[in-house]
């Protein structure tokens, strides 16, 4: 039976936690070398990545201000602020400089895990956990991408170290200073963030033994955060006017709660962890580090994160469909706290296993998303490649935004060709939610940034020829669109067609 009372420890204390970096920075970069995933620094940005580089590099604050809050991108400004900062202290804005503003914060996430697990597990047990967040795939799906998710991550951990920290703390200014800076970097990177932090906060108040005048006293400069958030009303608001359709996500169905839910409780970490268990449990003997207790108090902020989960499914029934995953990411920091505990009930060998399976794991894992986004990178320059080369000046008109925006963003000699085809202008009631709310995020783009460029149906029907990138299946329904044209086929690729269209 796992015992409950306090470990009279204060946790990893300053050298240790330096040795844990180095680890981390050690082990991550093994994972990256060894899978050759420290390639993908550089390779072209998806879609979303695309807009945070808009952002993120538009010289001009008034402008990047403006086009924020006109809803180019629909999430406050935290992230593009980072990645700015980022930039002046490398010299200069580069794609590169997007992944290793993610890089960074995921092995904050690790190093910030491993430092809460140490306030109430042991050594091994701390180290176990710190190492399933790094196998985790949805973890490391976002490890090289510039977004949201993983800064949210690493933050919302922290928050939890630093609101821990106040029990046995001496110099309370600092860890309140901390504490607020943190809150309002949560509560900025993302509008889920207020969440993370109050699940944060609600989990610690709940453990924390002290009066709740003592309480108080550590705790109010988490209104930082909130208070931050109240300033980016106007942007919220911005972002939302003049949308018919509030976003891309289907509402709930089964294959979606399925998805999520193998995303958020990944099987083979997990599967590692509980077979180090019943190994123990099957060999049995002493367990030299099991016999110490766990002391649930300082994890409890982190274990609260798991509400995020919840509140997610929570948000998308009531309010409106968000049943993504990487939306309750930091849900995952939770997992790693029941991955601790059973290893603290485990020898330190067993848990040294565990430890090795699932750094080979994550570089698996690594070296799997290596290869996804190297095909990517692959169909992208063929794609620009087959148009340089088989096309005259003629537009091209893409039909999707996820392969127009990568184009236009990987080869800007092609930029001013590029359009994205919104269909019809007046749009049809029976057009997917998802195609309506691309159209319209797409027109939001161009009217700020000009590139790609939407050009409606009305358009494309005047112009004399023009060049089409379809995920159409044939030639016979591109000719039904288009019924008065000529339809030449210019070149088939696995999951995308490329016609000429020409008056006849």
């Amino acid at each position: 039976m796992i015992a409950t009372q306090k470990v009279e420890h204060q946790g990893a204390g300053g050298l240790e936690l330096l040795l844990a970096a180095i680890v981390v920075v050690v082990i991550f970069g093994a994972v990256m070398w060894v899978s050759q995933a420290w390639r993908l620094i550089g390779h072209h940005l998806w879609l979303d990545e695309v807009l945070t580089w808009m952002l993120a590099s538009d010289p001009g604050w008034s402008h990047w201000l403006g086009a924020l809050r006109g809803g180019v991108d629909t999430n406050p400004p935290g992230l593009y602020l980072q990645i700015k900062l980022a930039g002046v202290l490398a010299g200069g804005l580069t794609i590169g400089t997007l992944r290793w503003v993610a890089l960074i914060w995921t092995g904050l996430s690790v190093l910030g895990v491993y430092a809460v697990l140490r306030r109430g597990v042991g050594v091994w047990a701390a180290t176990a956990g710190g190492l399933l967040l790094l196998a985790y795939p949805m973890v490391l799906d976002h490890a090289l991408e510039g977004r949201f998710y993983m800064p949210m991550l690493g933050m919302a951990v922290w928050t939890c170290y630093v609101l821990a920290a106040f029990e046995y703390a001496r110099r309370r200014w600092i860890w309140r200073i901390l504490l607020g800076v943190l809150s309002m970097g949560l509560c900025t990177i993302h509008y889920f963030g207020i969440v993370a932090l109050t699940t944060a906060l609600a989990g610690h108040w709940w453990a924390d033994g002290r009066r709740w005048r003592e309480k108080l006293g550590d705790f109010w400069p988490v209104l930082a955060g909130p208070a931050a958030l109240g300033a980016c009303i106007p942007l919220l608001l911005g972002q939302r006017a003049g949308l018919s359709v509030p976003t891309w996500v289907q509402p709930i169905s089964g294959g979606q709660m399925m998805d999520y839910a193998k995303d958020l409780l990944a099987v083979w970490p997990l599967a590692i962890v509980a077979g180090g268990f019943l190994i123990l449990r099957v060999f049995g003997g002493s367990m030299d580090q099991g016999e110490r207790t766990v002391s649930f108090r300082p994890l409890a902020g982190m274990t609260a994160l798991g509400a995020m989960v919840i509140f997610v499914l929570i948000f998308s029934a009531a309010v409106q469909p968000s049943l993504v995953s990487r939306y309750a990411i930091v849900a995952v920091a939770a997992v790693a706290v029941a991955a601790a505990v059973a290893m603290q009930h485990s020898r330190r060998w067993v848990a040294a296993m565990v430890c090795v399976g699932l750094v080979a794991y994550s570089t698996w894992s690594m070296n799997q998303l290596r290869m996804k986004w190297t095909t990517f990178d692959k169909n992208i320059d063929r794609v620009a490649v087959a148009l340089i080369e088989k096309t005259d000046d003629s537009p091209l008109i893409f039909d999707m935004r996820q392969m127009a925006y990568p184009v236009a963003a990987a080869y800007p000699n092609l930029r001013d060709r590029i359009y994205y085809w919104g269909g019809n202008s007046n749009p049809s009631p029976y057009s997917s939610n998802f195609k309506q709310y691309e159209l319209e995020m797409a027109r939001r783009v161009d009217r700020y940034y000009g590139w790609p460029k939407v050009m409606d149906q009305d358009q494309m029907e005047r112009l004399d020829r023009g060049v089409v990138i379809c995920i159409l299946a044939d030639q016979r329904q591109i000719g039904n669109i288009f019924s008065s044209r000529k339809v030449l086929p210019i070149l088939e690729m696995r999951r995308f067609s490329i016609y000429l269209v020409e008056n006849k």
